[in-house]
């Protein structure tokens, strides 16, 4: 039978005001991944709106390949409203099951389907006079049932060993910080360190300069000198394969605010806040004002302690709470020179780096292992759903 047999669309309109007095939340997205549906925090609109009722079923017409198909739960009370891109459906329970019904959009028989039913396949908004006239079996209402009580007895064990193993990633990475923690203490929680003579003092004491780069976006070119900003750090290493460049007399005009050099740090100080990346290498690059430059006075201190350092709870407490702004985090260069720094001799300093540097290389392992058995476990739920529903073929 067609999907129109079973689906009515739901040609209602979202009352106006409802929507901008907040009563009726618009909707964000549908994730890819569950399909749950996720509301904007704000009420504007400068579009036509669709209603959404408990009990529906919602499509995004862009998204609807990538598995954005949701039911919105019958238990709800309030409607929700969203942009003319998505559909909603009203869903005649007396031939399909809400749950199978869901299950069957998600799989790749729909994917398929409108591969080769339409001309563009993937790159096509989908529709509802398109979406409504899809051909699929439909079996009995108590078979329906039956594929939805297996599919979702299976999904409780698989999602179990999912959450456990994510449990256990979580763990994993919480190792470094709780080392840290152990060994150099943590004044806020009146915590001694482990490791021998400890004070802290202003990072501004032990530094040459703490600068941010420019305050202004350069002119970007196709070739030229590396710009790094947030983003290229993020992973605590300089990612120089998706940089943007600029002109090499851009790049000294900003080298006289501060050069970057071989053993200084960089720290993320607007957005993504407090990650440290340290310059291992003698690459020639530029960097934006949302990354603060910290080049350390060698003699007292090394570049890598203060890069993991930067990294302990203590600290990293502190950055936060003295960021800045509501939507998007600022840290200012006063705040990060008057951090107080966990303190050693320089010689317990390079060997304390050392014993990370191993430690996270070891982590690291753990971590790439982790994440590929979740996903060898992620894909072997996909497809035996995709079994179960026998209808991708």
């Amino acid at each position: 039978m067609k999907l129109g047999n079973i689906l009515n669309q739901r040609l209602d309109k979202p009352d106006e005001f409802e929507i901008m007095t907040g009563r009726v939340k618009i909707i964000s997205k549908i994730s890819f991944n569950d399909g749950k549906i996720e509301l904007r925090p704000d009420t504007f609109t400068n579009t036509q709106m669709i209603l959404v009722k408990p009990g529906d079923l919602v499509i995004s017409g862009i998204n609807v390949m990538k598995g954005a198909v949701a039911i919105y739960s019958e238990k709800e009370t309030e409607s929700l409203a969203a942009t003319i891109h998505y559909s909603s459906y009203e869903i005649n329970e007396k031939y399909i099951d809400r749950k199978y019904l869901w299950y069957l959009l998600r799989s790749k028989f729909l994917q398929n389907y409108i591969r080769t039913n339409t001309a563009n396949g993937i790159k096509n908004e989908i529709r509802p006079n398109f979406f409504l006239n899809i051909n699929f079996s439909c079996p009995s209402l108590k078979t329906q049932k039956k594929i939805v009580q297996e599919i979702e007895l299976f999904l409780i064990d698989i999602n179990d060993i999912i959450q456990k193993k994510e449990d256990q990633l979580n763990s994993i990475e919480e190792i470094i910080p709780k080392k840290l923690e152990s060994l150099l203490g943590n004044p806020d929680k009146k915590l001694d360190g482990l490791f021998g003579d400890i004070k802290f003092d202003q990072l501004e004491k032990y530094v040459i300069d703490v600068a941010d780069g420019p305050h202004i976006t350069p002119n970007y070119v196709t070739e030229g000198i590396p710009f790094i900003t947030v983003k290229n750090i993020i992973s605590g290493k300089i990612d120089f394969s998706n940089v943007d460049y600029i002109t090499y007399d851009d790049h000294k005009l900003f080298e006289n605010r501060a050069k970057a050099e071989k053993g200084d740090v960089l720290l993320s100080k607007d957005g993504t806040i407090g990650i440290p990346c340290f310059i291992n290498n003698d690459y020639r690059f530029s960097y934006f004002v949302s990354v603060a430059l910290i080049k350390p006075n060698n003699n007292l201190l090394n570049g890598e302690y203060l890069t993991w350092i930067l990294k302990t709870p203590y600290i990293q407490n502190k950055i936060k709470q003295n960021s800045r702004g509501d939507m998007i985090r600022h840290l200012v260069l006063r705040e990060i020179r008057k951090l107080q720094i966990p303190l050693i001799s320089l010689p317990n300093q390079i060997e304390l780096s050392c014993y990370f540097n191993i430690l996270q290389q070891k982590i690291d392992e753990l971590v790439k292992i982790q994440k590929r058995q979740i996903i060898l476990l992620t894909d072997f739920k996909r497809i035996y759903i995709e079994t179960k529903m026998k209808q991708f073929d």
